[in-house]
């Protein structure tokens, strides 16, 4: 009788870090070895490859040489990489997944990585309806990872490193086939690489399907070390004792196992039970289940969404501790202060309610009310503190949007149908998510969706990023204002109760409400540091920042800083390529040294740290202090800049906010520094056209810059991004600047009508084109004013006299149109400044005036 064969036993490690979802699988040839075609043949391997290229290429076999000399070869034989693609990919094509292949998406991973083609894997997921999660393939580094993540409940990010036969004939992403495309296989995938080297110090790696001698896992292994990451695992079946012992010195345990065996042996080893989380249906562990008109449950998704996007809020909603002490610093741990009631009542509070519930108890359709104020007004805590009124005294459902979560027009509708009651969302910093937002508006209006959306913002990133939002969806504007005498005595009551009036203490009760008044148009953040400490706030943070200690730990308050004054998260990946510091070190060398400066979160899809400071306000300040010359920003922007991964929406806007171009032309006296923040930018995001249109930006509205560059940099953008109308108007306003500085007649006339015709591809409902049009007007009008004299002949006064006619018509239509439009008014000024002020003009409009009176 046979002896039973014995089956694989898994280390109890590996099934704690699958159970706990701390694993990432990284699938190599052999794992892809296992599926079938119809005829029951497996894939190729990289032998049969050679040969099946060999044969259709060279009509020959060349077992002397490896897969990558002969396509190489046949490259260069056929002149045409893409037919070599095109062999790849039918030499990968009708191969499906197998039993171990549909167990892989049983579990939930961390992130699956492959150096592999097909599209097995994907087969998978497509054909097991009960997955535990949904797959995301990425396979190169612009696509918006995190957006591409928030497309799904419960996402799996799919790293392909050599390429996909979905995108074989990608230029940008090749297969990864040829010694030449491997020699510069990283272009395109550079951040790809890295964060699969970012999840290297938190995650246990699980390698099937490769060899022990594969450079690509040895290299990883061996750049990270052992002791700087969990125990990772290779599952190979021919591992000899030898290799069991040299790679435990890795800190890699290997596993002696085809893939195949060891996908049983995991899923025997992981009931189902630890691989999905159950959902009670009792209210009590779900309360707005109280607001059901029905006994039904909510669907899978709509219960996710409602624990990662969404917080529900109600009176019995857990909370972080928060001190009082904190809260007045500007240290918000979530909604600990508004619970205990630290916060003081504002006036824009009271129209908050009475707008947004008041007055919208049945919409009929999305409402969208916003309140806007600077950076330290307390925006957040007014709108925090509105969301929770409304939810526990007017008692309606009050949703809380969380920054790192999505917003699913399917989950609103399914809310809606469940309750039959108006849906109350509330949305800070509402320029980051304007995508979104205008996406669920759009439906809850085609839907009829009774659904209030109350939003704040600051003034300035409303204007710049919110305009199309605003046009579609007006509403009432709420003003964040100054303190009121009745706020501010509200106040002081508070930091009296809460023994934190600091040196207010010694002060009368009429002396600190002269005090708060003096300050009263200054931050509230400002306001309170500077009377409780008796300093300003800005040397408060200046000392505050010095005294962080070690310096490795300053610095890094500094780098998140940096990022975090764009109201953005600086990702632990990020911050790890920029010092070296991981979130593990943070946590042992550095969580005390910044405790109550800097707070760690955890992204609710990606599963990634990040790091913000206690209020964007503090960073802006603290970046301020600690770089005060045009050297240090520039250092500092450009470290800052080396580290961002722009697939990730936080890193992209960031980079989006340090690059904008006017405002890097006002911050340096030269325009050298900005240009290296400019190269900075360009290396970690070549194919953006932003980049370049912003630096052609920079060179035309600093004092010093080069129209000559701009206009090349405005091209290179252009040529990325042929149908940019930000692009397009950037070079229409490079030939009217132009057309200023040439002394050619005809050299004007050329840029002038080169320029229209940008203006005139753009939308007439575009303020910036609109503008632009005005311009040249104003700008003909003040070269024609110069040159007008007293007795010139009488057809030049009746041209003046039209252009002028022409410019105030159109500038009067455009200020009909664009009310607000700050831009749109200063030309209005110059204009009616080159008009009234020069008395030549006068004389000269008089004149076509008499003319045209004797004409007729």
């Amino acid at each position: 009788m046979a002896e039973k064969k014995s089956e694989l036993a898994l280390s109890g490690s590996l099934i704690e870090a699958v159970k706990s979802q701390r694993c990432v699988l990284f699938l190599g040839a052999g794992a892809s070895k296992e599926a079938k075609n119809l005829s029951g043949d497996k894939p190729p391997d990289s032998n049969q490859l050679r040969d099946i290229l060999a044969e259709k290429f060279f009509r020959k076999t060349m077992t002397n040489r490896d897969v990558m000399g002969v396509a190489e070869m046949a490259i260069a034989n056929s002149g045409s990489a893409s037919q070599v693609y095109e062999e790849v990919r039918k030499a990968f094509t009708g191969f499906t997944p197998q039993a171990a292949h549909k167990l892989i998406p049983t579990f939930n991973w961390h992130a699956i990585a492959t150096t592999n083609y097909d599209t097995i894997v994907e087969g998978a997921y497509e054909d097991v309806k009960t997955r535990m999660q949904q797959l995301v393939p990425i396979v190169k580094d612009d696509e918006p990872i995190d957006q591409r993540l928030r497309e799904f409940s419960n996402p799996v990010p799919y790293l392909k490193l050599h390429g996909c036969l979905n995108h074989i004939h990608d230029s940008d992403i090749p297969p990864i086939l040829s010694r030449e495309v491997y020699s510069t296989y990283s272009k395109n995938r550079t951040r790809l690489f890295l964060r699969l080297q970012d999840m290297a110090f938190e995650h246990s790696f699980i390698f099937v399907g490769y060899r022990l001698d594969d450079s690509h896992i040895r290299d990883l292994i061996y750049n990270l070390g052992p002791g700087r990451r969990p125990r990772w695992y290779m599952v190979t079946p021919n591992a000899e004792q030898e290799d069991i012992d040299f790679w435990a010195t890795k800190n890699v345990e290997l596993i002696k196992a085809y893939f195949g065996g060891f996908m049983s042996a995991l899923d025997k080893s992981v009931p189902p039970l630890f691989r999905r989380l159950s959902h009670s249906a009792d209210v009590s562990d779900f309360p707005i289940r109280k607001f059901y008109s029905t006994h039904t449950v909510e669907s899978d998704l709509a219960n996710r969404s409602l624990r990662t996007d969404l917080t529900f809020i109600h009176s019995e909603m857990p909370i972080e501790a928060q001190t009082a002490e904190q809260f007045y610093s500007g240290y918000d741990t979530g909604w600990g202060a508004i619970v205990n009631r630290f916060d003081v009542r504002r006036q824009v509070e009271e129209d908050i309610l009475f707008k947004a519930v008041l007055e919208n108890e049945v919409p009929d359709g999305p409402v969208l009310i916003v309140a806007k104020g600077p950076a330290g007004s307390g925006k957040t805590v007014a709108l925090k503190r509105s969301a929770y009124e409304a939810a526990t005294v007017s008692n309606v459902i009050v949703l809380w949007f969380n920054s790192d979560g999505a917003l699913r027009p399917a989950v609103f509708d399914e809310l809606y149908e469940l309750t039959q009651k108006p849906i109350y969302l509330f949305v800070d910093d509402v320029g980051l998510h304007v995508e979104e937002l205008t996406t669920l508006l759009r439906h809850a209006r085609v839907n009829k969706l009774p659904l209030v959306v109350v939003g704040a913002e600051r003034d300035s990133d409303w204007h710049t990023y919110c305009g199309d939002l605003e046009r579609e969806f007006p509403g009432p504007e709420l003003k964040v204002r100054y303190l009121s005498r009745r706020e501010i005595n509200g106040l002081l009551d508070l930091l009296e109760k809460h023994n934190c009036l600091g040196l207010l203490a010694a002060e009368s009760r009429e002396e600190r409400i002269r005090q708060f008044e003096t300050v009263a148009e200054r931050q509230l953040l400002v306001a309170l540091h500077q009377l409780t400490q008796g300093r300003p706030f800005e040397e408060v943070l200046k000392l505050e920042h010095q005294r962080v200690s070690p310096e490795q730990a300053r610095q890094l308050y500094l780098d998140i800083a940096t990022m975090h004054q764009y109201s953005v998260s600086a990702r632990a990946g990020t911050i790890s390529r920029i010092s070296g510091i991981t979130f593990p070190d943070y946590q042992e060398k550095f969580f005390a040294p910044l405790l109550n400066i800097v707070k760690a979160e955890t992204d609710r899809y990606s599963g990634d740290y990040s790091y913000r400071t206690r209020h964007a306000r503090v960073a802006q300040l603290v970046f301020r202090q600690a770089c005060s010359t045009d050297e240090q920003k520039a250092d500092q922007f450009a470290r800052i800049i080396s580290g961002l991964d722009v697939g990730y929406s936080s890193d992209s806007r960031a980079l989006e906010q340090i690059s904008k171009g006017r405002a890097l032309a006002n911050t340096f006296a030269e325009p050298e520094p900005g240009r290296r923040i400019y190269e900075a930018a360009a290396t970690v995001a070549p194919n953006q056209a932003f980049i370049y249109q912003q630096w052609a930006l920079f060179e035309l509205h600093h004092i010093r810059g080069s129209l000559d560059e701009a206009e090349r940099r405005a091209n290179q953008a252009h040529k990325i991004d042929e149908k940019n109308t930000a692009v397009i108007h950037t070079q229409a306003e490079i030939d009217r600047i132009r057309a200023t500085k040439v002394s050619s007649a005809l050299m004007k006339d050329q840029l002038r009508r080169r320029a229209r015709e940008r203006l005139n591809t753009l939308s007439n409902n575009s303020p910036y084109a609109v503008s632009s049009r005005c311009k040249l007007l104003v700008d003909e009008i003040a070269e024609l004013n110069r040159e007008l004299r007293d007795d010139g002949p009488e057809h030049e006064a009746i041209f003046f006299a039209e252009k002028t006619q022409e410019a105030e018509n159109r500038i009067r239509l455009a200020m009909q149109q664009f009310p607000d439009d700050p831009d749109i008014a200063q030309i209005e000024a110059r204009f009616r400044e080159e008009i009234n002020q020069e008395e030549r003009a006068l004389r000269a409009l008089e004149k076509a005036l008499r003319l045209r009176l004797r004409t007729h």
